[in-house]
């Protein structure tokens, strides 16, 4: 069987993903720089937390590096939920997550701002004119 070609990895923007999976290819990059298969559990569901919860949590929680790649010569499917916050939430470090005497990491973002950033970011045809539209 042919190798698949190589695929950069990618973060989830938001808050937290859940994904129901019925095969393998979902990877994650683990700390000692190795891609690791995300094990196929019949009935569970992946929880993979976003660049968001960075933010919530002044860096306690990081988001994992992943990627899909099916190594099968049959179709996989998945189906996945991402669980974000309102578009005018204001999110910043819970208090908690913030040493005394430390500032945050993180300064305030506006959620609906920093996503459309993120999409802005990531796709090409985001920074295009639509066709026949005005600019504003």
């Amino acid at each position: 069987m042919l190798e698949p070609p190589q695929k950069p990895g990618r973060f989830n923007y938001g808050a937290i993903s859940l994904l129901s999976q019925d095969a393998p290819g979902l990877e994650v990059l683990g700390k000692d720089g190795v891609w690791k298969q995300v094990e196929v559990i019949d009935g569970a569901f992946v929880v993979n937390i976003g660049d968001l919860m960075a933010r919530w949590t002044n860096d306690q929680l990081r988001a994992n590096l992943h990627r899909v790649i099916n190594r099968q010569v049959t179709l996989r499917h998945s189906a996945a939920f991402f669980l974000d916050p309102d578009y005018d939430a204001v999110i910043e470090p819970i208090g908690s997550c913030v040493p005394a005497g430390t500032p945050p990491v993180y300064a305030p973002i506006v959620f609906g701002r920093y996503n459309e950033a993120k999409l802005d970011a990531t796709f090409e045809f985001r920074r295009q004119p639509l066709p026949g539209a005005s600019p504003l």
